[in-house]
């Protein structure tokens, strides 16, 4: 597995962990906003371990936070361009090996700010909607190249991010993080783990396009397939619920 991260130090520790577990893991730096950086990673990652099956893309930013006419403009902005550019660039780079190599699958990671208005966080909200008009539309433009395109929601984690984010003045008068992980609101990351597991083995090809969240029950969703590729409205929010 290559792990990408803009400090290749971060990633030592998992690499090194999935090495011991009988696996490969390996670590490279890059700025995924950045074309050129992605662009020399792809390369990297191949030459190093081979042909690229599965893409996932996780990484984001949460910066601006408040009312839209109180948020930083380059705050504002930094989120729309980390969340959204970075995603475009790998999958701009990452596509066209897929098609090479056969097909393949991408996961791409939209949170909670893609299903819902996101008072507050706006820019954040703005980019993960786009990411998810982003993959339905890859997926169409894919689907003939045996490339499958997945957007995920991992809900609420407990991660540097939102932790950082907690203790931040303005997060907390109008977010109320700290509350939600008071209130046991947060989900194990095992789950998104444990979805993307799911995702990257082909069980749920037929979904290209769709959006799936923690609260999903995978079982149900797989015996109810042919109900729920039928409904349009099952686009952004799949059925079936533990």
């Amino acid at each position: 597995m290559a792990l990408v991260s803009r400090t290749e130090s971060e990633l030592r520790e998992v690499a090194d962990r999935i090495t011991r577990d009988g696996g490969r893991g390996e670590a490279f730096a890059a700025d995924v906003a950045d074309f050129a950086a992605v662009k020399d990673m792809v390369a990297s990652v191949e030459a190093a371990m081979g042909p690229i099956e599965v893409l996932m893309n996780n990484a984001g930013t949460h910066t601006g936070f408040g009312p839209t006419w109180e948020i930083g403009p380059d705050d504002w902005w930094l989120d729309v361009t980390v969340n959204l550019r970075s995603v475009f660039n790998c999958c701009h780079e990452v596509v066209p090996l897929l098609m090479e190599h056969g097909g393949g699958r991408i996961i791409n990671m939209v949170g909670g700010g893609f299903s819902n208005p996101s008072p507050f966080m706006s820019g954040y909200g703005a980019s993960k909607t786009a990411v998810m008009r982003f993959t339905e539309t890859l997926a169409a433009e894919v689907k003939d190249h045996g490339i499958h395109v997945f957007a995920m929601s991992p809900g609420l984690v407990k991660t540097p991010l939102t932790m950082g984010n907690m203790e931040k003045p303005v997060v907390e008068k109008h977010l109320k993080l700290k509350a939600m992980f008071e209130a046991a609101k947060d989900i194990p990351p095992t789950v998104a783990a444990g979805i993307a597991t799911e995702l990257a083995s082909g069980r749920f090809d037929a979904f290209t396009g769709r959006v799936f969240q923690p609260g999903n029950n995978l079982d149900e969703i797989e015996r109810n397939s042919e109900a729920i590729l039928s409904s349009d409205a099952m686009t952004l929010r799949l059925a079936g619920r533990r």
